[in-house]
């Protein structure tokens, strides 16, 4: 009995001690709870300062995507006054095109009448010629009949004086005085007749060597007006581009080189029909452009109600700059005209004068004694003279006259080209608003994203909230059973579990370590897009007003090369919003697998809940002496390292915290809830 009663005083001094030790880690675990509750408040000062920093994010995106909206409608306003300003100086251009065709048309007037007034003095030229040398044939004609006569007399002459002599020598002394007399008179007459006939014969050279130079000089100013003609028609057509057309050197007599001539006006007629066809094009082109102004008349007008004022300053500049170029060439062409009218008028009057100096010279000659022929003959040649230098004169106006008709051509051909250069830059123009277009749907799309992004974050973090306040319930619970009850052995089963939980809290925390780095990274590049991207749109802002300060109201020569720098600078802006937009799906994707890992630490959250609920109350109800104190360090240890893997987790957070507060460039202070908390 005493034995007995020994061994159940030492079964009961055995409990106690473990009674006391049960106490000893009941009170340890009670610290660590207040500890635990510390950490958890912590926390919930921390989600505080993380759901500030959050409402300062979204406000800040807020305040980015306004600027943004302010930006593109700005964008929008500018490429507004752009099309309006293109379609002002389209609708000039038309008009400038169609003064332009009349001129042209004016030109080619101009020209055919030039070469028929050259056609004209040929012909007239021609026949001028051909009277010459049928004078000079007929004159030719005469002096050999005047030489036939002369030999004749000659033969006469020297019979009669054979004659004379044989008489003389024969018979001298049967001739009476009367037959001597009879004889010298008609040997007189004779001589007076012989000097009468080498007197014309004389006359007749001097006429014919006067109109054989007047012929070879007609000739020599024939050929050198017809070289003269054949070059302006080269020059001409070369400056004209198979404009205009050669001027014929029909009135030539008939030489091998007429066949080339007429080669030339085959060739000069299919230049023309060229140009004709040229022409149907760009009367085509003009439709289609007529057809698209039709088509945006609409929102032309909406611009023009929008920017009347600027666009009526602009237009009175530039209908000002074209009116006075439009009055400056008609003046000029007056003036031409004018000169040229004048010049035919002199052309004309000189051919007159000369016929009638013709007439008056075949008058002459038929009519006149021999002296005054000379003298008519002299006064004939000073009036050539006259006549000739009259010429070249004109000749020297019309060379003037068509110099500044070749730079009006000129200056239609940079007309022409200037139109070419601004219906490119319409082309780059209608590129630009339709990048400028797509910018801006992409833009609404990253802004919806942005949205959606932010809705994500405020659904996280509730699920955040949702969770700690799981586990500040799980801890009271387990406060409440450590301090109601004692703590029993533990099972191989909760040792398992425990094990199994801390590793799955380990890989957790693991996994949002690093969506944490990655979120910063994110969140660091998301900072230097931002400011690449404004960046970028003040440069765009500042090349835009580059551009219209040199567009309007007088396009210069270097506007297509800014316009080539404005289209590479929207081109790197559009690649920086893609990379903004893949930054940004990529954080979608974080953020996504940020929310799985808080699910899984939510289930696992339950699950050892459960295992509480479960196993920790079956081991309280079935203690087993000293398994009970292994089993209680065991638990102790892995509640250490729970509490352990929160804290690291909780630092991480904050860690991952800094990032949101750069991008978000908060300016007020940590929340101050710690101590409220612990009070």
């Amino acid at each position: 009995m005493g034995s007995l009663s020994l061994g159940k005083h030492r079964g009961l001094s055995l409990t106690e001690t473990e009674l006391e030790e049960l106490r000893a880690q009941v009170l340890q675990l009670v610290a660590e709870l207040e500890e635990t509750r510390e950490l958890a408040g912590q926390h919930e000062d921390d989600s505080l300062e993380l759901q500030g920093l959050l409402e300062d994010e979204r406000l800040a995106s807020a305040q980015q995507a306004e600027v943004f909206t302010k930006q593109i409608q700005q964008l929008q306003g500018e490429l507004r006054n752009l099309r309006e300003e293109i379609s002002l100086l389209e609708r000039e251009k038309e008009c400038e095109l169609k003064e332009i065709e009349r001129e042209l048309h004016l030109a080619h007037a101009e020209i055919k009448n030039l070469r028929q007034a050259a056609d004209d003095s040929a012909t007239e030229h021609e026949s001028d010629i051909a009277s010459l040398q049928e004078d000079l044939g007929r004159m030719q004609s005469e002096l050999d009949e005047l030489e036939r006569v002369r030999n004749e007399y000659e033969l006469e002459i020297t019979s009669l004086r054979a004659e004379m002599e044989m008489k003389t020598s024969d018979s001298s002394n049967s001739y009476t005085p009367s037959d001597y007399s009879e004889l010298q008179e008609e040997l007189q007459q004779l001589r007076e007749r012989y000097h009468f006939l080498n007197e014309e014969y004389r006359v007749l050279q001097e006429s014919n060597s006067s109109l054989s130079g007047q012929l070879a000089d007609l000739e020599s100013e024939r050929t050198r007006r017809a070289t003269e003609k054949w070059l302006e028609s080269q020059t001409l057509r070369s400056l004209m581009s198979t404009e205009c057309q050669t001027v014929e050197m029909d009135f030539l007599e008939p030489h091998p080189e007429t066949h080339l001539l007429r080669q030339q006006l085959l060739g000069a007629e299919e230049q023309i029909c060229d140009m004709q066809s040229k022409c149907k094009e760009l009367s085509c082109e003009l439709q289609e452009l007529h057809l698209h102004r039709q088509t945006s008349e609409e929102e032309q007008r909406r611009l023009q109600r929008e920017l009347k004022c600027a666009q009526n300053e602009v237009l009175r500049c530039q209908t000002s700059q074209h009116a006075a170029q439009n009055e400056e060439l008609k003046n000029r062409l007056c003036a031409l005209q004018h000169k040229y009218d004048v010049s035919q008028d002199e052309q004309t009057e000189l051919l007159k004068e000369q016929l009638q100096l013709q007439a008056e010279l075949r008058q002459l000659k038929v009519s006149k004694p021999i002296c005054t022929e000379s003298q008519s003959e002299k006064e004939l040649r000073c009036r050539l003279h006259r006549l000739q230098l009259q010429y070249e004169n004109l000749s020297c106006e019309k060379d003037h006259l068509l110099d500044v008709q070749q730079q009006l051509r000129e200056d239609l051909r940079y007309q022409e080209a200037e139109v070419q250069r601004l219906r490119d830059i319409e082309g780059y123009f209608q590129e630009s608003n339709e990048k400028n277009a797509e910018m801006q749907s992409q833009l609404q799309e990253m802004k919806q994203r942005y949205e959606n992004s932010q809705e994500e974050l405020e659904r996280r973090k509730h699920m955040y909230d949702r969770l700690e306040q799981d586990f500040l319930l799980c801890q009271h619970e387990l406060v409440q059973l450590r301090t109601t009850q004692s703590i029993p052995e533990d099972k191989r089963e909760c040792a398992n579990k425990c094990d199994a939980l801390l590793s799955r809290l380990t890989e957790l925390q693991e996994k949002y370590k690093a969506s944490q780095k990655e979120m910063g990274q994110l969140q660091m590049e998301q900072c230097e897009l931002l400011e690449d991207q404004r960046r970028l749109q003040e440069e765009q802002g500042q090349l835009q007003e580059e551009l219209h300060r040199l567009t309007f109201p007088i396009p210069k020569s270097g506007l297509l090369q800014k316009s080539f720098e404005l289209l590479t600078k929207l081109q790197d802006l559009y690649e920086l919003q893609l990379l903004y937009q893949s930054m940004q799906e990529e954080q979608k994707q974080l953020i996504h697998n940020q929310e799985r890992v808080l699910n899984e630490q939510l289930e696992l959250h339950k699950e050892l809940h459960v295992f509480k609920d479960s196993h920790f109350q079956e081991v309280l109800e079935n203690p087993e002496g000293s398994k009970s104190l292994k089993s209680s360090k065991c638990v102790q240890d892995k509640v250490k390292l729970v509490l352990e893997l929160e804290v690291g987790t909780e630092s991480k957070g904050q860690d991952g915290g800094t990032p949101d507060r750069e991008e978000g460039r908060c300016s007020r202070a940590p929340l101050s809830t710690a101590p409220r908390r612990e009070g």
